[in-house]
This record gives C-alpha cells, sequence and structure tokens, in this order.
C-alpha cells in the first residue's frame, strides 16, 4: 500500500519541527551508547559518563574527541586547583604548610605548562602512547600533591584532598580512553 504524497509530506514538516528534545527519540543512540562504551573501559564509568555527557561536543564525538574533551576537563581542573593553591599558600603563615603548598604549585604549574598541553597535542598526532603517558603524569601529580601533606617534616590535612582525587579521576579517565585508541 502506498503512502499518500501529501501524508509523507506533512510527516515531513512534523517531524522537522519537532524541538529537539523529541527527535532524539526517533534518532539511534550510538551517541549515547559510544559514551558508554567507551566509559565502560575506564576506572571511573560513572565519573566519566557524567563529565562527558555536561559537555555538548561529546554527544557528537568519536572516541578521539572523547579523550579530547576529558584532557580539556582535567586541563581546566588543574587550572582550578592551581588557583587555589596560590590561595591558600597566600593565606597561611605556617611555614610548613607553605613548603606543601609550593611543592604543589610546582607539581601543577608542571601539569598545567607541560603535561596536559602536551598530552593533547601528542592526541592528535595519533601518538597514542605518549599522550597517555602524560595523561598519567597528571593523574600522579594529584597523588603527588595529596602526599606531601602526609610526609616529613610534620604530617598536615590537606585542604586539597577533594580537588586532587577529582583530578586524579578525571586524568585517570582520560588516559583510559587514549589508551582504547592504541
Amino acid at each position: 500500500m502506498m503512502v499518500p504524497v501529501t501524508f509523507r509530506i506533512i510527516l515531513f514538516l512534523y517531524l522537522i519541527n519537532l524541538p529537539s528534545k523529541e527527535c532524539n527519540v526517533l534518532l539511534p543512540k550510538r551517541d549515547a551508547d559510544l559514551i558508554v562504551k567507551t566509559c565502560a573501559r575506564t576506572d571511573s564509568p560513572d565519573l566519566c559518563i557524567s563529565a562527558l555527557r555536561k559537555d555538548p561536543r561529546s554527544s557528537s564525538a568519536d572516541v578521539k574527541g572523547l579523550a579530547q574533551i576529558m584532557l580539556e576537563l582535567s586541563l581546566a581542573k588543574a587550572k582550578d586547583i592551581l588557583k587555589h593553591i596560590h590561595q591558600l599558600n597566600d593565606g597561611t603563615r605556617d611555614p610548613i604548610l607553605k613548603r606543601y603548598y609550593g611543592t604543589c604549585i610546582e607539581e601543577y604549574e608542571a601539569t598545567v605548562i607541560n603535561d596536559l598541553p602536551e598530552a593533547m597535542s601528542e592526541l592528535n598526532a595519533k601518538d597514542y602512547p605518549s599522550s597517555r603517558t602524560n595523561a598519567d603524569y597528571a593523574a600522579e601529580t594529584a597523588v603527588e600533591c595529596e602526599n606531601f601533606f602526609h610526609g616529613p617534616p610534620e604530617t598536615r590535612k590537606s585542604p586539597l584532598t577533594k580537588e586532587n582525587n577529582a583530578m586524579h579521576d578525571l586524568a585517570t579517565i582520560a588516559a583510559s580512553i587514549i589508551h582504547i585508541l592504541g
């Protein structure tokens, strides 16, 4: 049975005028599935999915694009943490905390200036092993910063634990996604 031309035109006009939210129901779930499948291969799939879904570019990204987005999120987090550490450093007179903050500042500056920008550049050049290594360095920065507060000369409660953990997780997710590429 043939569908009349008039009906097809009306259906077409109706579909192109649907709001994008309703239209998503009619489209294949490939993009959402790619995010879920990719994130399932990381150590923190829920955080990965949540972070990527917040970025509108992820809905049309391939795996390399998802890695790029996660590296950018890691860099933004590292910059925020670095700014916070500078504020904490400026607000204390405790020489031990100043020493710990100073070391964390050095670590995070290396991550912001070198590790993550290099990881992005290497990702774009398809040098996936080097990109992954630099993402791992960024994750290690957070661990090292946190460890400074637990070592000699004195132990101090780290005011950066939550931020360091978030940074570690984002950079580790980025490294895991890059690993998928090769």
